[in-house]
């Protein structure tokens, strides 16, 4: 489940928080989600944590956002904290690479 958790008025950040993952059944509303809660906020914080449902298209998704918040001059922050399995997905597509990533 994607969800916003809190706007913090003086920094203008945005924490997006997904507990069930980013596959293909549930990319596209998290996406919609995500580019709501980017209007309002100068950066946006994304944190993944405990999840072993991730694939190729969550991942796709995440590099589409970084596009679409630099174009807008704003900053994302991402928080992943996943199964080794899962992370060694996201090292094997060159995710790890990503500016102000910050993979536990």
């Amino acid at each position: 489940m994607a969800k916003k958790t809190e706007k913090k008025p003086k920094e203008n950040s945005t924490l997006f928080e997904i507990k069930d993952g980013i596959t293909i059944s549930n990319v596209s509303d998290i996406r919609k989600k995500m580019l709501k809660y980017i209007e309002g906020s100068k950066t946006l914080r994304v944190k993944i944590d405990k999840t072993e449902q991730l694939d190729l298209s969550g991942i796709q998704l995440l590099y589409s956002l970084q596009k679409s918040c630099i174009q807008q001059g704003k900053k994302i922050q991402f928080d992943i904290n996943l199964a080794e399995e899962t992370m060694e997905l996201l090292k094997n597509s060159g995710f790890n690479n990503i500016k102000e990533l910050d993979v536990q």
